[in-house]
């Protein structure tokens, strides 16, 4: 994959060991203003905020500093109270998660661009242009917009669980079954994805099919790899104008998941073997995809992620029933979801025929 072709922001983009202290030439570089807003949880404003704020005060910006309590609409709310009320150019987003869709929603609804400084990579979350909110009914993906510059500090992100980093790779394999379900709703109800998009998604994924090897530990390499594949992810979602190329029915079952369970695994971790789920689903219903079943399952046992439901201590029960849910989820995306139901064939069957449950 060719990152100096793919990616918008290449040159605006600074990946490797103390890639935080390029932090002001990014900033100088972007010419967004000298009012900058950080946004921050309590753990990473000490993993890298507080650096952020000396370096960039350092070089006369005005910085200011908030730290979320959770991504939920008061938080989104309040941020851009202090957009407003402070007059900020810009915003920088520091975390592995909630901070990140609090700084693109916030920036998005106030048309200010934004900045992304991940500390762990457990989704492509940190390079999308999508946000997941915790609203009145639950979590909900809400247009934003992707950062405009991103610092990849592969210190401070080794620093982070290794089940962070493997949550990411699987978040990025499960771009496979996403694209499969892009070319499958094409075929049965002529809605169309952009062809860039599914080519970027499905190359992302393809480089960790292909070459599982090099994912296996999490290294300064790895880690910088799997940052690259999360913005080209997100350049996907860009161009399609929605989440559907790195989002299909494995994140639904993901979703569906995150409702029955008191205390949900990693987004990464369920959309990971649900994406073995949905591969089966495409195996028994004889439809065509590129990887076999094999090749897929292969990737995941060499790098050694979890490769079934009670891998993860989910119970069969609560599997069946997220994947009987699924459907209901952003129902007018069909994936493969919606061909087994038309089938008649049951999902117990399905998955049991791969020992996914």
């Amino acid at each position: 994959m060719n990152l100096d072709t793919l990616n918008p922001m290449k040159k605006h983009t600074f990946i490797g060991p103390e890639a935080i202290q390029k932090i002001y030439q990014l900033c100088d570089e972007l010419e967004f203003g000298k009012n900058v807003l950080l946004v921050y949880d309590k753990t990473t404003k000490g993993l890298a905020g507080d650096t952020i704020a000396k370096i960039l005060s350092d070089y006369d910006y005005n910085v200011e500093g908030y730290a979320i309590t959770d991504s939920n609409e008061f938080n989104v709310d309040y941020t851009e109270a202090i957009i407003k009320r402070t007059k900020r150019d810009f915003v920088i987003g520091i975390g592995g998660g909630k901070s990140i869709d609090v700084a693109k929603l916030a920036s998005y609804n106030c048309d200010i661009p934004w900045i992304s400084v991940p500390t762990a990579i457990s989704h492509d979350g940190f390079a999308s242009s999508r946000s997941s909110i915790t609203c009145t009914n639950g979590k909900e993906s809400k247009k934003a917009q992707s950062p405009l510059g991103l610092i990849g500090d592969t210190n401070i992100i080794f620093k982070a669980p290794s089940r962070n980093y493997y949550s990411g790779v699987m978040d990025i394999l499960s771009n496979e079954i996403a694209v499969y379900d892009c070319m499958l709703a094409e075929s049965k109800t002529g809605r169309k994805v952009d062809q860039e998009a599914l080519d970027i998604s499905f190359s992302c994924a393809s480089e960790i099919l292909l070459n599982p090897e090099e994912f296996k530990n999490k290294t300064q390499d790895s880690i910088a790899k799997l940052i690259e594949l999360g913005i080209m992810s997100g350049k996907a979602m860009q161009l399609a104008g929605d989440s559907s190329p790195a989002s299909g029915f494995e994140h639904k079952t993901s979703h569906a998941l995150d409702q029955i369970l008191k205390i949900p695994k990693m987004h990464g971790e369920q959309v990971g073997v649900g994406t073995l789920g949905a591969k089966a689903a495409y195996e028994m219903l004889g439809e065509k995809t590129k990887y076999s079943f094999d090749v897929t399952l292969n990737a995941f046992k060499t790098i050694g992620l979890p490769v079934c439901y009670p891998c993860l201590e989910i119970s069969q029960k609560d599997v069946l029933e997220a994947y009987m849910m699924a459907n209901k989820i952003n129902p007018g995306r069909y994936t493969i979801g919606n061909l087994v139901e038309e089938s008649g064939i049951s999902w117990e069957k399905i998955l049991k025929s791969r020992k996914l449950i």
